[in-house]
């Protein structure tokens, strides 16, 4: 029932009730408090009002070593002559518990019936009393008087209040909280509703919008997909977060477009240079020598149909699979020339230079067979667009544990350099030159250096060239290193 009651209820109705009841358990706290604190002043007060008059009675009356003498009507008091209900009531009694004297105001009609034969043994409902009793107090030289009719052996003094003013007084304060408690909280209630609903407006316009975002509204939208509220605040923050992660989701469903679009055109290529040998091959007989030239421009589609279905494995994997292989440590400054001698049979074997020192180590964390195939791509990269002959430079930092390959082709624009890593992506210029490739060789490089921790970055000028910075994480200085594997992988160019 609990939950089904949340379910119903809206935020605006939950953050409402929650802080209405808060406020009602602080109005509540607080008029109880006033309450009880106006109470316990006012029965003080009443008390200091009674012990006074017991003080004045005390004082007119006489205390003498054998007897306590009150001559009634002898002593004029003001105290209790006004009959008005609030004003204090006194009887006095002797020790016998009979009445001899009482204050003017103190009448059958206007003190509770009964209270004038022995006020001080009673306890009447409305009425406060306080009473004291006076004795004589003998010494040793004391002479016994002869009594009289206004000596006694002890006096009981009572003097009482009405409580009915102080009764009337509690009960319309108490009505006068109550009535300032409700109507404070309906206008919080009220006004507190109203706010809400204004301060969640933009996150139900967020709703709103967000129902009718579909595919065709994040390809075709802005970057505010949902209204930003004016001010600034959470609800600014959540909106700008949402249209930044929309954003983002955007520009992965274009890629994601972009790279299907693209890999069923590379793959729709050689599969149709295929088809179009077997059916020419197969409309008359042929020589053995043609079979054979037939079968060859097969092999080099199927090849190259290989290389693109193994690179788009590998992005795939690249993106989905954690389980790359463990990292090690690995000496680049003698790991790196090792590696170059697997190219010495590269008609450009003779244009690639190391520069940087190579005597003292530069450990970096790595896996060398990945880092050799990325290494690969750039170097078949750099060698295609340069010119034979123009040097191709290898140089080591070990200071920030980078391996830049720097060449000396034309270069590549700036427009051009924030998708150099996409998938598939060939600039106007690269296939202006003519060379052969589907633009796969840099995304792998890219994915390979970022599974091994690292980063890869290009600079370059049209007309001089460009350079691929690949940096590793280096191995802590007192980390123990062992001896890595220095056999170079196989070369394994994928452009």
């Amino acid at each position: 029932m609990l939950l089904s009651l949340k379910a119903k209820w809206s935020l605006t109705d939950r953050v409402s009730a929650f802080f209405l009841l808060a406020l009602a358990v602080v109005l509540a706290g607080f008029s109880t408090t006033m309450y009880l604190l106006s109470a316990r002043e006012q029965e003080q007060h009443l008390d200091q009002r009674l012990v006074s008059a017991l003080d004045t009675l005390a004082a007119t009356s006489e205390i003498h070593d054998s007897s306590v003498e009150w001559e009634r009507g002898e002593r004029p008091l003001t105290l209790g002559l006004d009959p008005a209900i609030d004003q204090v009531r006194w009887t006095i009694l002797d020790a016998r518990g009979t009445l001899i004297d009482h204050s003017p105001n103190a009448n059958a009609g206007t003190v509770p019936h009964g209270w004038l034969q022995a006020p001080s043994q009673s306890n009447y409902r409305h009425w406060r009393q306080k009473s004291r009793r006076l004795e004589p107090q003998p010494t040793a030289e004391a002479q016994h008087d002869a009594p009289d009719g206004s000596s006694h052996a002890a006096l009981e003094l009572t003097a009482g209040l009405s409580l009915r003013p102080l009764e009337a007084a509690l009960q319309h304060l108490a009505l006068t909280l109550a009535g300032t408690s409700l109507a404070l909280w309906l206008l919080a209630a009220a006004l507190g509703r109203t706010l809400t609903r204004r301060a969640l407006a933009p996150l139900l316009d967020m709703a709103a919008t967000a129902r009718r975002l579909d595919a065709d509204s994040l390809e075709t939208g802005s970057d505010d997909f949902l209204p930003n509220p004016s001010t600034s605040g959470e609800l600014a923050d959540l909106a700008t977060a949402i249209n930044g992660l929309l954003t983002r989701l955007r520009e992965a469903f274009a890629r994601q477009r972009r790279f299907t679009g693209e890999a069923s055109h590379q793959l729709r290529t050689p599969l149709a240079a295929v088809l179009g040998q077997i059916d020419v091959a197969l409309r008359r007989e042929r020589s053995a020598q043609e079979y054979r030239d037939t079968l060859s421009l097969i092999h080099r589609q199927a090849d190259r149909l290989q290389h693109i279905v193994e690179s788009l494995l590998f992005l795939a994997r690249a993106d989905n699979d954690a389980g790359l292989p463990g990292l090690e440590p690995l000496d680049l400054a003698s790991w790196l020339p090792t590696h170059l001698e697997s190219w010495s049979s590269h008609p450009r074997a003779s244009d690639l230079h190391i520069e940087g020192p190579l005597e003292s180590p530069m450990w970096v964390n790595a896996h060398p067979e990945l880092l050799a195939q990325a290494l690969d791509n750039l170097i078949d990269n750099a060698t295609k667009y340069s010119p034979t002959g123009t040097i191709v430079t290898f140089l080591l930092d070990p200071s920030a544990g980078t391996i830049t390959v720097k060449d000396r082709g034309p270069g590549i624009n700036a427009t051009d350099q924030p998708h150099l890593f996409d998938p598939f992506y060939r600039s106007a210029s690269a296939r202006g030159l003519g060379h052969s490739g589907v633009g796969l060789g840099l995304a792998i490089a890219q994915r390979i250096v970022v599974a091994l921790r690292g980063a890869i970055t290009v600079t370059s000028t049209p007309g001089q060239g460009a350079a691929f910075i690949i940096r590793l994480s280096p191995v802590p200085p007192e980390r123990p290193v062992r001896e890595s594997r220095l056999q170079p992988a196989d070369a394994h160019h994928v452009d």
